[in-house]
């Protein structure tokens, strides 16, 4: 791959992931958060 082509790849990748992934990795890491708190709720049921 030269490296012409890999530096415009790269460009358009860290100008187009970013708004493409943004909400989406937010709503990854809310679901990330509740799933936490699901298993520290769990941990806390088995430790009382």
């Amino acid at each position: 791959m030269c490296s012409s082509a890999k530096d415009l790849l790269v460009s358009w990748y860290s100008w187009s992931v970013p708004t493409a992934i943004y909400p989406l990795r937010i709503h990854l890491l809310e679901t990330e958060l509740m799933n936490i708190i699901r298993q520290i709720n769990e941990i806390m049921l088995v430790i009382l």
